[in-house]
């Protein structure tokens, strides 16, 4: 029986990765310099908060990019993308409530939001984070595979779904932030950058951000799968 049962689960552990059928997407080159009203400011020395130390970063992520865009009005938004082709629930992406405290941060709100887009809505998170006298409002989402994701219960659904067809998705973290005590028009400036951003880049390009099944329903939209 024993022998049995240890036989079905190796049966039905997933072995198919879906980082195989995206292994030629490179992110840096995915996202463009410059879009709309923004450009990368390869020069400014503002930090980009790193989501783990470098030895997790290797572990968990593949691809990371990191970048400062600027405006004609001199804002900056901070962009941060973490690739990771196995989203089994040991090397999963790791959420920013988690990566900001581990950098010293507070955490002082956290709240589901959605991105209204041409292309749909996305679900997203928004933080507001502070550190010492830096104030940085952030919004992030959670690709797992064909869906975009907020906490564990809807990465574990998905993980489990993919589970069932033998497969194991891959995750992106999609983050952006800016330094500024007036959040509610930080998230705005934030939501307008990403409408920006999916309007600069191809049909195929904008399924490796935000999947195929973020039409505002996420892990609820089975008939993605």
């Amino acid at each position: 029986m024993l022998s049995g049962s240890a036989g079905l689960a190796v049966a039905m552990k997933p072995s198919r990765y879906m980082a195989q059928e995206n292994a030629a997407v490179e992110y840096a080159k995915l996202i463009p310099a410059q879009f709309g009203e923004w450009r990368e400011d390869s020069a400014v020395s503002t930090a980009v908060v790193n989501p783990q130390q470098k030895a997790l970063l290797d572990t968990l992520y593949s691809q990371l990019v990191s970048r400062v865009y600027v405006n004609k009005e001199g804002r900056r938004i901070m962009l941060s993308l973490a690739y990771g082709g196995d989203q089994s629930r040991d090397t999963q992406v790791h959420k920013p409530e988690v990566c900001y405290p581990a950098q010293g941060f507070s955490v002082l709100s956290s709240a589901k939001h959605q991105i209204e887009t041409a292309h749909g809505a996305i679900p997203s998170m928004r933080l507001l984070t502070k550190l010492g006298e830096r104030v940085e409002p952030v919004t992030y989402w959670i690709r797992s595979g064909d869906y975009v994701v907020r906490g564990s219960v809807e990465q574990n659904l998905v993980r489990l779904r993919y589970g069932l067809q033998g497969k194991v998705p891959d995750g992106l973290l999609f983050r952006i932030s800016e330094i500024d005590t007036d959040s509610v028009a930080s998230w705005e400036r934030q939501d307008a950058f990403v409408r920006s951003l999916l309007a600069a880049v191809s049909a195929p390009s904008r399924s490796q951000l935000v999947g195929s099944c973020s039409d505002g329903s996420s892990a609820h939209a089975s008939e993605c799968l």
